[in-house]
């Protein structure tokens, strides 16, 4: 898929910096898993969290 993204300088700048990635795809590819990652984490937290207290409240 093909996108058109206006990015921070500065960001990418750090990410590439951090990550050692200097192309800007590989660099975003690697940004959405991790964002993927991390937010599945989160709603499986939330998951069992709910399930030891016994409640059902829909979280994010």
């Amino acid at each position: 898929m093909r996108v058109t993204l206006e990015l921070d300088e500065n960001l990418v700048a750090k990410a590439r910096a951090l990550t050692g990635i200097e192309a800007i795809t590989p660099l975003a590819h690697e940004a959405m898993e991790a964002l993927v990652q991390r937010e599945s984490n989160r709603r499986a937290s939330w998951r069992l969290c709910e399930e030891r207290s016994g409640q059902t409240t829909r979280r994010p």
